[in-house]
């Protein structure tokens, strides 16, 4: 019951707003999506550490919510050369994201 009313507790910790809609000042949405980035690493990096942990749990939601935040921030990119770099990465990430939720869902991961 305890690990259940963590999950509850970190899943709303985790309720995401896209926080560069909510300001017209592109430093403020930068400022507000680096704290969001840095809330969420924390839970990405323990997931990523932990081949136990459960699928779809809070830290495989950290680490899609890490992506979108790095791909927002990508606007912000001095040329478009960088933000398709970055874009590029932020794909690349995704789907080794997706690749590891998958393995773990067929139990191919932490045996």
């Amino acid at each position: 019951m305890c690990d259940e009313i963590q999950e509850i507790i970190r899943g709303l910790q985790l309720t995401e707003t896209d926080a560069s809609e909510l300001f017209d000042d592109d430093l403020a949405a930068i400022h507000v999506t680096k704290a969001t980035l840095d809330s969420r690493l924390h839970f990405a990096d323990e997931w990523l550490k932990n081949p136990e942990t459960a699928v779809d749990s809070a830290g495989e939601k950290a680490l899609h919510q890490v992506i979108r935040a790095a791909q927002r921030l990508s606007n912000f990119a001095s040329s478009e050369s960088e933000q398709k770099a970055i874009l590029d990465l932020c794909t690349q990430l995704q789907s080794l994201g997706n690749s590891l939720s998958e393995s773990r869902q067929r139990g191919e991961v932490g045996v």
